[in-house]
């Protein structure tokens, strides 16, 4: 009987591999005749085409459906027919399962002259024997767990023994999270291409050397990465790289870059899963946990300043616990610090805000040390770690300062601070809110404060005209031209116009400014979940292929990148929209929690630990300081610039590594810590 379970449970596991392989692969696809010639006008340059075989775009995996006519041209799937109106030129989808809705393609003749083509997809087993297979594996599964040699058949035994074999599945887990943990990042990277991360990517990575990639994003992530791509792109073109020109990188450079990016992540996140708990079940389950954190994954997968300020983040914070718990060696932990740190803010200047946690953490030890009872719960010598930890944040922003000057000289660019460019869509977004009567009021009374004349220019043409990017930046150029000010030294007396007209409307602390700095405090959230972050990253890469309508000869650099193009970039966030992966499992009438709702409960279990004092110095004070220093850095963020999805990705850091930490502490004291072979 036990043979025949097995022969049925390895059966359908078989089965159902098969299928999510073919799925996601098309290993075994089915081709379709579709007549070209058949094509009924549905509107300009819109086409409708009745299938003589229904197919189901839900239950196919959507990124493998394509299209071809006679002449090969392929036309790209989306799941959203409103894409089809809105952006047309080469996309297709299917309509209630019998009809395709084709956008006119790029080139060539109209479609009814295109004879036959042929619509291909994965060849899929049927969703009811699919269902009767995810049955009879459970089935096998849980008759085998019940067949096994028991001293009762009574229910507590089945459940003890049940709470075993889980337990033992998450030990398994535990001992090797870097091969769970590595499975997102495969995924990613079989079935999306890599994305680009729209303008601010052109600047970091392709343009030259300017006040962009040197001052304005730190120079740090914007030449440094460009080292990884020409370690990818020297297997095809065997050239030097020139890191301070303009940039053309192969596709096989950018696929490295974002390898790269994936495999610190897993680095990263496998090393805080070892540092949250020694308890191997306990870290199996945080394994999974990150294991569905897709915004994580998908963020990595985008050519841009974030994915290393995110993998910079977990290890600082991975580092950091290490040395407070003292777990590993010191030096190396010291050495992957401030390392961490470095990287941080080599990537977003913002980032600085996390050099802090461990400071306070440390200073927090060395008030309490002497007014608890047991000193020993706390870490030896506090203040000189304190004080460790404050050398090693100067460090990072000397070494960062350092390279952004020597850059700057060696491009012949006048140092100054490019924030103000940041600080005037805020201004903006809170003058927008105030008549232009009350504006224009507003600004004379800041430019008659100031004794600075062309930071008086500033503040009169951000009140009248709008943000830098509005027109402030064309009319204020101007306006120094006519005082004689040229070249890089007017580009510098602009911004040092900028940053002083910008610090003069933030320091009003207006009720209107401060009403709309909490509004978007609130989005962050309310309004943000892992869905949306994942999503993110797509919807951003989706603007490129615009933005190519408007200056095509600018991404001449990323033509190897197809992904940039339309109407492949909306394709893409059309597909990424049906991945259950990305998008989360959800249940009916129940949408994915906001970061608000995971942030209540984290700080419920970390007040949990801190009233029955379980892990209260060990693990809740270093989880709500973790936490503070997130919400800090999402704050300040918004200080700067209006709300953006992917502003509250250290917020959602921050969130996990605190919620896991708060959890571990829960535990603390409850039980022995799993010894190694158990």
């Amino acid at each position: 009987m036990r043979a025949l379970f097995l022969f049925v449970a390895i059966g359908s596991f078989t089965l159902l591999s098969g299928n999510w392989v073919n799925a996601t692969f098309s290993i075994w696809s089915r081709s379709v005749p579709v007549g070209f010639a058949n094509a009924e006008l549905d509107a300009p340059g819109i086409y409708r085409i009745r299938l003589t075989i229904p197919v189901d775009q839900n239950r196919i995996f959507s990124s493998r459906i394509g299209l071809q006519d006679a002449d090969h041209d392929k036309f790209l799937h989306t799941p959203k027919t409103k894409s089809v109106y809105a952006v047309g030129r080469g996309l297709f989808t299917i309509e209630k399962q019998h009809s395709l809705l084709i956008a006119q393609p790029t080139s060539g003749a109209p479609l009814p002259a295109r004879g036959r083509g042929v619509l291909m997809f994965p060849l899929l087993i049927p969703s009811r024997i699919v269902g009767f297979a995810f049955f009879l594996l459970c089935l096998s599964s849980v008759a085998l767990c019940c067949f096994l040699p028991f001293p009762t058949w009574k229910v507590n035994c089945l459940a003890r023994r049940f709470v075993v074999l889980v337990t033992w599945c998450l030990r398994m887990l535990g001992r090797h999270p870097l091969v769970v943990l590595s499975l997102p990042s495969a995924y990613l990277l079989s079935v999306y291409p890599p994305l680009w991360k729209d303008v601010d990517a052109l600047v970091q990575l392709i343009l030259p050397a300017s006040i962009g990639n040197t001052y304005h994003f730190p120079s740090l992530f914007c030449f440094g990465a460009r080292l990884i791509v020409w370690l990818g792109d020297c297997f095809l073109t065997w050239k030097w790289p020139d890191l301070l020109g303009l940039q053309k990188p192969t596709l096989l450079g950018i696929y490295a870059l974002v390898v790269a990016q994936h495999l610190a992540l897993v680095l990263s996140l496998g090393l805080l899963c070892k540092v949250l708990t020694r308890r191997e079940w306990l870290r199996g389950a945080f394994v999974v946990g990150f294991f569905f954190a897709s915004s994580l994954y998908t963020n990595a997968h985008l050519c841009g300043s974030e994915a290393w300020s995110l993998c910079a983040t977990i290890f600082l914070f991975a580092f950091g616990l290490r040395i407070y718990s003292d777990h590993g060696s010191r030096i190396i932990n010291w050495i992957g610090y401030g390392s961490s740190l470095v990287l941080a803010i080599g990537s977003r200047h913002v980032n600085l805000l996390l050099g802090f946690w461990l400071i306070a953490l440390y200073m927090i030890a060395t008030f309490m040390r002497p007014r608890i009872g047991q000193p020993s719960e706390l870490p030896p010598r506090p203040l000189l770690k304190a004080g460790l930890a404050v050398v090693l944040l100067a460090v990072a922003l000397f070494s960062n300062s350092y390279l952004n000057r020597y850059i700057a000289n060696w491009a012949g660019i006048e140092p100054r601070t490019t924030l103000g460019h940041t600080l005037s869509d805020r201004i903006d977004s809170f003058l927008a809110q105030i008549g232009p009567v009350e504006r224009a009021k507003l600004g004379q009374e800041l430019a008659a404060t100031t004794s600075d004349h062309n930071a008086r220019l500033a503040i009169l043409d951000q009140a009248t005209i709008g943000s830098f990017y509005k027109g402030t930046n064309v009319i204020l150029e101007e306006q120094l031209k006519a005082e004689g000010f040229a070249g890089e030294h007017l580009q510098a007396v602009k911004d040092r116009a900028m940053i002083k007209a910008t610090l003069a409307y933030l320091e009003t602390l207006h009720p209107v400014l401060l009403r709309v700095i909490w509004k978007d405090c609130l989005k962050g959230f309310t309004e943000t979940s892992n869905a949306s972050l994942a999503e993110e990253p797509f919807a951003e890469n989706s603007g490129v292929g615009r933005y190519r309508l408007d200056n095509p000869d600018l991404w001449n650099p990323l033509d190897e990148l197809s992904s940039t193009f339309l109407p492949e970039s909306v394709a893409w966030l059309d597909r990424s929209g049906t991945d259950a992966y990305l998008k989360g499992m959800t249940i009916k009438g129940l949408k994915n929690p906001q970061l608000g709702l995971i942030l209540v409960i984290t700080l419920l279990l970390i007040g949990l630990c801190l009233w029955n004092r379980r892990g209260m110095w060990n693990r809740a004070i270093p989880a709500l300081l973790i936490l503070l220093t997130g919400i800090g850095v999402f704050a300040a963020t918004m200080i700067c610039v209006y709300f953006m999805q992917r502003y509250a990705l250290p917020l959602w850091v921050s969130i996990l590594v605190a919620l896991t930490l708060a959890i571990e502490g829960l535990f603390e004291g409850t039980e022995k810590p799993d010894k190694k072979g158990t």
